[in-house]
């Protein structure tokens, strides 16, 4: 499994170095997201997608969210044609990184479904 994931790893690197585009996006992106997680408006679901987490929330940030995951979804799926791994598999596996490297305070979500802030 730690192959498979240092695979991923250097798979997910060589797809931001090729394309530039999502990852000026991603970059652009971040600040705002960082804002929105720490005011807890969002979280990282168990897919590794931001999941909104209040009703209270703009249609600007929504626009934010979506394009977010939108461009996650481009590179986990191009990750999982890389690996032939399926993409479910790829996206847990982003989630557990992502949960691993968040903030404390952030909300995340088990693989049961269940929320909790680390």
């Amino acid at each position: 499994m730690n192959k498979l994931f240092i695979t991923m790893s250097f798979c997910l690197i060589c797809i931001f170095s090729v394309n530039a585009g999502i990852k000026d996006r991603f970059a652009s992106r971040l600040p705002k997201i960082n804002k929105l997680k720490e005011t807890l408006i969002i979280g990282e679901n168990n897919k590794g997608y931001l999941e909104i987490r209040t009703k209270e929330i703009s249609e600007a940030d929504k626009k934010v969210i979506e394009e977010e995951n939108s461009d996650r979804k481009k590179v986990y799926e191009m990750l999982a044609r890389k690996t032939g791994v399926i993409l479910d598999i790829v996206e847990k596996r982003r989630a557990i990184k992502i949960a691993e490297k968040s903030k404390k305070g952030i909300w995340l979500q088990k693989e049961d479904g269940t929320w909790y802030k680390k």
